[in-house]
């Protein structure tokens, strides 16, 4: 229904519901007074087009046209208009003003950003990894120098080189763990989810497996007198080490073959500063590249309006506080397969029963000798 009026005053609110009222009672007495009827409502047109100007409804909403206003220089400056029951967007020539040269964006860009390693802590880790490597080092060359001397050669010197490699091959693993996107590319970094995984995985079992055979052994001899002349040589140890190295390789080329370790991006929301969300509420004319406010005389619309506005302004200044309408999206790399939780479960269990066969045993051994 469009009424056709003068002017574009504020009584919409009384006149039109002075006339919807006054419809309904004419058409409620529509079968007894039907000229008067057409009078009366010729009547209420007439009032209504004097008081009001043309107004449109559109599902039960009045549409009335938009003013629009930039911030300028501390004052606002009408720069356009929009009739929106015509549709006319009528913008006033070269009254928009934006900083920069170039047109202003429609919306605002996301800019990915990766999340590094704190550089200064992987360098302190890293020289704390190197001088355990050293040190290391430094035990496996005085083992094999001293080799055949009495109490190392009891110790089981292959055993302690064992033991020696894997932690130099745990230490390793830390350089690989250390690098993300920023020092290898995507390619290389899916290869490194792998590598890493294999080398700490395999050091680790090289280096428990062999405390755990020469623990093995020291428990054999003192678990039965007879055994106490019998000597259990290291051969036999190296295949208790082998055979744990064994199912390691099986859990492993199943899991590469099945589900293989693949890089994963994780994206995080997009960064606010709390305190800026403050500033620029109590003053929304700081940012003199959003500066659009617009009124209508429709209550509805020209709230809507508004709101829409301000929350252009927030978006573009709360992503960036410089004003360049960039919004940051941190993201994070990971590797992760589908059934990450199956196959750590099947690793954790079988180094977990490990660990505690090899403590009870220790336990027997201290009791053999007191220490409980």
């Amino acid at each position: 229904m469009v009424l056709d009026v003068m002017n574009e005053t504020n009584f919409f609110g009384v006149t039109s519901c002075c006339y919807i009222c006054a419809k309904r009672q004419l058409q409620q007495q529509e079968g007894d007074h039907g000229g008067l009827h057409i009078i009366d409502l010729a009547a209420v047109r007439a009032a209504e087009k004097k008081a009001d100007g043309q107004v449109m409804f559109r599902n039960g909403e009045r549409m009335g046209t938009i003013k629009f206003n930039q911030f300028q220089e501390g004052r606002e400056v009408k720069v356009g208009e929009y009739n929106a029951i015509a549709d006319v967007l009528d913008l006033i020539n070269n009254s928009i003003r934006f900083q920069g040269v170039e047109p202003p964006k429609d919306r605002t860009f996301v800019r990915l950003q990766r999340r590094h390693i704190n550089v200064p802590l992987y360098s302190i880790l890293s020289t704390i990894t190197i001088l355990g490597m050293l040190m290391a080092g430094a035990f496996l060359f005085f083992n094999i120098k001293n080799r055949n001397h009495r109490l190392i050669k009891m110790s089981s010197p292959y055993m302690n080189n064992l033991i020696i490699l894997g932690g130099m091959l745990s230490y390793a693993s830390i350089f690989l763990f250390g690098l993300d996107g920023g020092f290898v590319s995507d390619k290389e970094f899916e290869t490194l989810c792998t590598v890493r995984t294999w080398i700490l995985i395999v050091g680790y079992t090289t280096a428990f497996g062999a405390m755990f055979a020469k623990t093995w052994r020291v428990h054999a001899i003192f678990k039965n007198a007879k055994m106490k002349k019998k000597i259990i040589k290291d051969q036999k140890l190296l295949i208790i080490v082998g055979g744990m190295l064994l199912i390691d390789l099986c859990i492993l080329i199943c899991w590469q073959i099945v589900d293989p370790l693949k890089r994963t991006v994780e994206e995080y929301s997009l960064e606010v500063r709390v305190e800026d969300l403050h500033a620029w509420a109590e003053a929304p004319h700081a940012c003199p590249a959003c500066q659009i406010s617009c009124t209508s005389s429709s209550g509805p619309w020209g709230l809507g309006c508004r709101r829409g506005s301000l929350g252009l302004l927030w978006g573009s200044r709360l992503a960036d506080p410089q004003g360049r309408d960039i919004a940051i999206r941190p993201f994070l790399e990971h590797c992760e397969n589908t059934h990450m939780s199956i196959w750590l479960g099947i690793v954790y269990a079988y180094k977990g029963l490990l660990m505690v066969r090899g403590a009870n045993k220790m336990f027997i051994i201290n009791s053999q000798f007191g220490y409980t």
